[in-house]
């Protein structure tokens, strides 16, 4: 079969599969500068209603472009991010918040530091947990999660899934992150990352 044909099979076959649509950009600038404009479309419905806006947040290389046009929007448009609530997804373990390889020194130097959310507001799992208080902090994390009203917006799959769908996806992050942290609590491995919390995906 020739390449092209089998190009063409294959992204059939992805499309027959893929639920949650899917947008592609020529460039990561111009996908990144979509999802900020998406995502500072939530925070002002939000701000019109006077309501928090929710942001399950990540880091590394892909959001970083979102970030600095999120930055980009709130010096240069006014956006304003006052209203914001954050979760961070995950954190390195063992890791205090102080060492600059946390995510906590990343998510400030990326972000937090340069826009307006309240500083109450940014939550990012904490790397210093004892190995026995693991799951109850992940339930006091999901308990937080709950209490500022579920994630609005989650980086960066912008997902409006059906009920049933948003319950296989909550339970298999669920499942995946727990697992996941055990078991590198298990073998001891520093600088690893771990995902605590078990995010609830509106």
């Amino acid at each position: 079969m020739p390449p092209n044909q089998r190009n063409d099979c294959t992204m059939s076959m992805v499309d027959s599969l893929e639920k949650i649509p899917v947008s592609i950009f020529p460039s990561l600038k111009e996908g990144s500068a979509f999802i900020a404009a998406e995502i500072a479309k939530v925070i002002k419905a939000k701000q019109a209603k006077n309501e928090n806006c929710v942001l399950g947040l990540a880091t590394g290389s892909s959001p970083k472009t979102v970030y600095a046009e999120l930055i980009r929007l709130h010096r240069e448009e006014g956006l304003s991010l006052a209203n914001v609530i954050t979760f961070n997804l995950d954190e390195y373990y063992p890791m205090d918040p102080k060492d600059s390889h946390s995510y906590h020194a990343w998510m400030h130097a990326n972000f937090f530091q340069h826009v307006n959310i309240r500083p109450e507001n940014i939550h990012i799992p904490d790397g210093t947990i004892a190995p026995e208080k693991i799951d109850e902090y992940c339930d006091r994390y999901e308990g937080m999660i709950k209490r500022a009203g579920g994630i609005d917006h989650f980086k960066f799959r912008h997902l409006t899934p059906s009920n049933r769908a948003r319950k296989q996806l909550e339970k298999a992050c669920i499942a995946e992150w727990r697992a996941r942290l055990h078991a590198i609590m298990k073998i001891g491995e520093p600088r690893s990352s771990t995902a605590f919390a078990r995010i609830i995906i509106r």
